[in-house]
């Protein structure tokens, strides 16, 4: 899981204005302000890393030991189609300029 996460950040990383911090949890505290402002925006499929972040509000990140899995496994499933696509359709287009430009030659170079 971590390979895959890293190789899908640093895309991320190299191709948008934003950089989320790697190496941390997805739990957050938010207060009322930036949740009524969040869903202000009205996102279909919210990357919530990238959004909290792009708003552009004050954050504190907060250190801690995390202890091994107690019990069960992971339910994340690597190369599962809606992980890579959720991936591409929240994180990468709403993040990023690549698919834009991508569409844009792909567009030029058909109406040769």
């Amino acid at each position: 899981k971590l390979w895959i996460t890293k190789i899908g950040y640093d895309i991320l990383h190299r191709t948008s204005s934003i950089k989320l911090q790697t190496e941390v949890g997805d739990f957050k505290l938010l207060s009322r302000r930036v949740v009524t402002y969040l869903l202000q925006l009205k996102e279909k499929n919210p990357f919530m890393r990238g959004l909290v972040l792009w708003v552009g509000f004050n954050q504190v990140t907060i250190t801690y030991n995390r202890e091994a899995r107690f019990a069960g496994e992971t339910k994340f499933r690597i190369f599962s189609l809606a992980v890579i696509s959720n991936f591409f359709s929240s994180a990468l287009v709403s993040f990023s300029s690549v698919p834009l430009q991508l569409a844009s030659v792909l567009g030029g170079l058909s109406a040769v």
